[in-house]
């Protein structure tokens, strides 16, 4: 079913919206200090934290991980991470074929407001023994116990925003 481009602009502007909504927080923010509810806000990623077996070493001009939200962070909130993918390594597994016991939710977001559809990259994502080559802003779901990736960042000609996120207390691989 092809959906009207003014419904795909008001959707991802949803996608943000929510994404935003779910992961602004600051453990040391001016705006918390004193509130309630200051405190669901996330603007920072987690602490230094050790790297899930899944995951390749990366290099530092990859991606900048923007904001990250666990029950760590959070008491009874469930994981999301969203991140800037800024170069691409082609010839790099970064993330290993592994499985959850846990749906989850990829986002995959172009950054040129001339053509938001445009992924302005490609992204190799594999998903159940499939290989899908990613070429346009898109979700991504996979049901718990599905086995997926490898992920490969193939090119990237401009930023491409992704977050990641599942009903989890924390990442598991």
């Amino acid at each position: 079913m092809k959906r009207k481009m003014g419904t795909i602009g008001i959707g991802m502007a949803t996608v943000f919206a929510i994404a935003g909504a779910l992961i602004s927080h600051s453990f040391n923010s001016s705006e918390a200090s004193g509130t309630k509810y200051g405190k669901y806000i996330i603007t920072e990623p987690k602490a230094a934290q050790s790297a899930p077996d899944n995951l390749d070493a990366q290099p530092q001009d990859m991606l900048r991980t923007m904001t990250y939200l666990d029950d760590e962070v959070v008491s009874g909130a469930y994981y999301t991470e969203c991140s800037w993918l800024l170069k691409a390594y082609p010839e790099r597994v970064w993330v290993k074929e592994h499985e959850h016991d846990f749906d989850e939710v990829f986002g995959f977001y172009g950054s040129d407001v001339n053509d938001l559809k445009s992924l302005n990259g490609e992204i190799e994502l594999w998903i159940g023994g499939e290989r899908h080559l990613l070429t346009k802003s898109c979700l991504v779901f996979v049901p718990k116990g599905t086995k997926h990736c490898p992920l490969i960042l193939r090119r990237i000609d401009k930023p491409i925003f992704m977050f990641t996120s599942g009903p989890s207390r924390m990442y598991q691989d």
